[in-house]
């Protein structure tokens, strides 16, 4: 999609390492519910840093293959970014409005009317081009993506948590409705979506 207005960038500040990764880990937890407040937008910068490291950062990267996952936004409550679709540039970091207005119901409609979608401040969602990922990988393309997905929503959980916020991925949603709301081509698939948020 066109962006509708200047790029927003974010903030790389690594997430700090070593012990503290371990005991995040082992309190590591899916969000069961959301409180709708506001979610800071340095804090969803350094979640997307950690799970796409840009060149120069000390986390190792943890794409399968390089450019397979496109990453959108759906923001309902981030302090400073207006409500909406965003498109996230891995190269420049930075986050791309696509479409405008309080996304909340319409999440929650894609998402089987799941709560979590519904309260969260934002959702982190991983879609490929279906039929280039055939061509290009064959008849693993499919799990490939999916599996790539499932590794970057774990560092965005454990990210999350690290940071004293909650998360807690969705694999339930009608794709069609999804790629619609994104405005991408329906010959996208949606392999995962993560909400962040405040627990409530």
């Amino acid at each position: 999609p066109t962006p509708l207005g200047p790029a927003v960038s974010l903030d790389s500040e690594p997430l700090a390492g070593g012990a503290a990764v371990l005991e995040t880990i082992r309190r590591r937890r899916s969000t069961r519910g959301f409180s709708q407040t506001a979610f800071p937008l340095g804090a969803l910068g350094r979640l997307l840093a950690h799970a796409y490291p840009p060149a120069g950062h000390p986390e190792p990267p943890v794409t399968l293959v390089d450019g397979l996952l496109e990453t959108y936004l759906v923001i309902a409550n981030v302090t400073g970014l207006p409500a909406g679709v965003h498109r996230y540039d891995r190269d420049t970091h930075a986050l791309l409005p696509v479409r405008l207005g309080n996304p909340r119901q319409a999440l929650y409609e894609c998402c089987l009317h799941q709560d979590l979608a519904r309260d969260c401040a934002a959702a982190v969602v991983h879609t490929f081009d279906l039929r280039a990922a055939v061509e290009r990988l064959g008849e693993r393309a499919y799990r490939t993506a999916h599996l790539e997905a499932g590794l970057l929503g774990q560092r965005l959980n454990l990210g999350a948590l690290q940071l004293g916020f909650g998360a807690s991925g969705i694999g339930g949603f009608f794709d069609e409705f999804v790629t619609h709301l994104l405005q991408i081509p329906p010959t996208h698939a949606i392999a995962y979506i993560t909400t962040l948020g405040t627990p409530a």
